[in-house]
């Protein structure tokens, strides 16, 4: 039986099962995210075709309920609020992995 979740809310596939924040262990919270990236200076256009690509993707409703058949829920997190979210998750990683002395060889 499933302790906890690890998301900020409680899972839908998983209903009555709290997640580690309702246990008082929000260091313990996180989420899975997959996203696009391009390089550094890739034309405004492409990166434009390619975002509207995912969101028309990402808004049908074929797609919207595989995806949630797959326990994925989809944000509408997009350009600047996306990177945002990964720098914050790697200030928060970084400071997780100091606090615990690990060293890679």
């Amino acid at each position: 039986m499933p302790l906890a979740t690890t998301g900020a809310k409680r899972w839908r596939q998983l209903p009555d099962v709290p997640t580690f924040a309702e246990l008082e262990l929000p260091e313990l919270s996180a989420t899975i995210w997959f996203g696009l990236l391009v390089p550094k200076g890739t034309p405004t256009e492409a990166r434009e075709r390619l975002l509207d690509a995912a969101e028309k993707t990402h808004s049908d409703e074929a797609v919207k309920k595989r995806l949630a058949g797959m326990g994925f829920d989809v944000p509408a997190t997009t350009g600047a609020q996306f990177m945002e979210s990964i720098r914050a998750g790697q200030k928060r990683w970084a400071k997780l992995v100091q606090a615990t002395g690990f060293k890679a060889d």
